[in-house]
């Protein structure tokens, strides 16, 4: 494995058709922010025919500021690939709930044990009781226009008119391991759920094989593009399925170490800019565009 400054062996050619990112973590720094050098490389990226994907464990509905400052034009992959909506028409392509009766368990459960928990629907993102989580969402919700705002609903709104959302992801954030283990025992004995560690201390629950790298794979299926083509950006557990998947996988340096492990690239931190510095390092100086 080769790190910043360092060429690896088989550094990539020219000829890359999409980059791949996650955002926290990755391309985004530790203030939300993507640094004028990382969106001056995508920017190149995207003029040399690199188009940009954006892989997340959030709703689609908390990326519209990134996929307008960034021109992003590809399907976002959201909620760690239970959901991929077009960024510009917003059509659903693909969607993958939790099977509505064990959401329902998730929810009771969830609620009688006071978890601080968010609910992901396709539509809009729901709370629990004195959620500190949800206070990243409201922070996100000043920042952009009107339009941009993520609809966010107590949890006791989940179910109006008799009825209740497809639900695509629960967001724990107060579950620690001993915790977790005791949940997969009492919930997952038969895999009927995907359980990830997006960031420390927080686990994301979602329908059975749901991940980001299944949700490339199937875009790229779609679209007809080769993933040996790609190259992916990551640095935590929900991103390891896609970087084991793309042509070119590169960690960032905070990355969790087995993301590194299945890295071909450690670039520097996000909060470095390390997607700028990869790209500009392995990619824009060989020439990235190249036809279909």
């Amino acid at each position: 494995m080769a790190r910043a400054g360092e060429a690896p062996v088989d550094a990539p050619g020219n000829k890359y058709r999409w980059c791949v990112c996650d955002l926290d973590g990755t391309l985004l720094d530790g203030n939300g922010e993507v640094s004028p050098r990382d969106q001056a490389a995508l920017t190149r990226a995207a003029a040399a025919g690199v188009e940009l994907i954006l892989a997340t464990g959030r709703s689609d509905l908390m990326v519209g500021q990134y996929v307008r400052d960034l021109g992003v034009r590809m399907p976002i992959i959201a909620c760690n690939g239970g959901l991929i909506r077009d960024a510009r028409s917003r059509e659903i392509l693909h969607v993958k709930p939790i099977a509505p009766e064990l959401a329902e368990r998730l929810c009771h459960e969830f609620s009688a044990r006071r978890h601080d928990f968010l609910v992901y629907t396709i539509d809009e993102v729901l709370f629990s009781p004195g959620s500190q989580r949800v206070a990243r969402f409201e922070t996100y919700n000043t920042l952009v226009e009107p339009d941009l705002r993520v609809p966010l609903v107590p949890l006791s709104g989940l179910t109006r008119d008799g009825s209740t959302p497809p639900i695509l992801k629960f967001l724990v954030a107060d579950m620690d391991e001993p915790m977790r283990q005791v949940f997969e025992r009492r919930f997952n004995g038969g895999g009927e759920l995907t359980i990830v560690s997006s960031e420390r201390g927080v686990v994301d629950i979602m329908a059975p094989s749901t991940t980001k790298g299944g949700a490339l794979e199937m875009l790229a299926s779609a679209r007809g593009v080769d993933l040996a083509r790609t190259i992916a950006f990551g640095d935590n557990y929900n991103d390891v399925s896609m970087l084991e998947r793309c042509g070119f996988p590169i960690a960032m340096a905070n990355a969790e170490a087995a993301v590194k492990h299945v890295a071909a690239y450690v670039t520097l931190s996000n909060e470095e800019s390390g997607v700028g510095d990869a790209l500009e390092r392995l990619i824009l100086t060989n020439g990235a565009g190249g036809s279909a």
